[in-house]
């Protein structure tokens, strides 16, 4: 019985040990295939690289080297590309000219930047070509094309002429195309007329007494309702007119009083007439004629008052003497009475 029961126990064994030593091997196989296949997947990995890994060189401190391969991207320098962008040193251009054939220039600039990148060490500079084209016959600008490298700029000149041009407001556009960038230059031109000065009002009237007191001053306004600056001057035919102000400048829009007064000081009584003339810096202004009027009245004798008849007074003999009595004496007419 302790014989069969042994002889069990000793087969068991055995039946375990071959199934343990089946598995080992089959694992085993397994490994050695995954090894196999990712070996195999290396290779075809480096040949189809093309051969763009490179070796390095290790020293080792016997003295010996080995090799490894590097990787494909470390031997890959990185490359940035600037976008150029084009930009305008100004918003807009503004011109005003007088009606005619004048002109007017103004400059404006061009400049080409990239957008930010980062800084790779094969970093390259572009150019762009552009254009520039103006909306409206009146409106030129020049150069009318060129090529501009990146980080650089450039001048241009906006021109404009009033010739042909009805007075008022006139508006066009630059519009400058480069690469994919396309700006506009807002332009505005204002044509003025010539500078035209009025005078109001059109006449003055003064009256006074010969010998008596200056007649009260008066004024007159000097506008310039044109388009320009006008420079004026008031030039007089007799000497007993006084104004303020003699000469000026006026802007578009813009006035100035003048007060005129006469001096009768040396005048006898009488009719006088004067011409105030205004005349403007141009040869196109007309001058404008202000007529002034004095009439100066011969002055009325001077002519005493009635005075009273008599004057009575009251007293008794060796007593104080009668209160005074008082008559008033006065000029009703028109001159001093001595």
């Amino acid at each position: 019985m302790i014989y069969m029961t042994t002889r069990l126990l000793i087969g068991a064994l055995f039946l375990i040990g071959a199934h343990v030593s089946h598995a080992q091997s089959t694992n085993q196989g397994a490994q050695s295939s995954g090894n196999s296949a990712l070996s195999s997947t290396r290779q075809q990995s480096q040949k189809n690289s093309g051969g763009i890994q490179g070796l390095k060189t290790n020293r080792k401190k016997d003295g010996s080297r080995t090799s490894s391969h590097l990787s494909t991207w470390s031997r890959i320098r990185r490359i940035t590309v600037s976008v150029p962008v084009l930009s305008l040193s100004k918003e807009s251009l503004e011109f005003t000219l007088n009606g005619g054939d004048g002109t007017a220039s103004d400059t404006f600039g061009l400049t080409c930047s990239s957008l930010p990148g980062s800084l790779g060490r094969n970093r390259t500079q572009a150019s762009v070509l552009w254009t520039a084209t103006s909306s409206q016959s009146w409106l030129a600008v020049a150069p009318a094309s060129g090529s501009i490298a990146t980080g650089t700029s450039q001048v241009l000149t906006a021109t404009v002429s009033a010739a042909g041009l009805d007075f008022g407001l006139h508006e066009a556009t630059i519009t400058l195309q480069g690469g994919r960038t396309t700006l506009t230059l807002p332009v505005a031109l204002n044509v003025v007329g010539p500078g035209e000065l009025t005078v109001t009002p059109a006449s003055l009237s003064f009256e006074s007494t010969a010998g008596g007191a200056a007649p009260s001053s008066q004024s007159i306004t000097i506008e310039n309702t044109g388009g320009a600056p006008v420079d004026w001057m008031i030039t007089l035919t007799n000497m007993w007119i006084n104004p303020s102000q003699s000469s000026g400048s006026l802007d578009p829009g813009s006035s100035v009083t003048v007060t005129i007064s006469p001096d009768t000081s040396n005048l006898e009584a009488g009719a006088y007439a004067e011409s105030l003339i205004v005349n403007g810096s141009e040869t196109s202004h007309l001058p404008r004629i202000v007529g002034i009027s004095l009439q100066l009245n011969e002055p009325v004798p001077a002519q005493m008052n009635d005075l009273p008849a008599t004057l009575a007074f009251n007293m008794v003999v060796g007593q104080e003497n009668p209160s005074p009595e008082t008559f008033q004496v006065s000029n009703s007419g028109g001159s001093p009475m001595e």
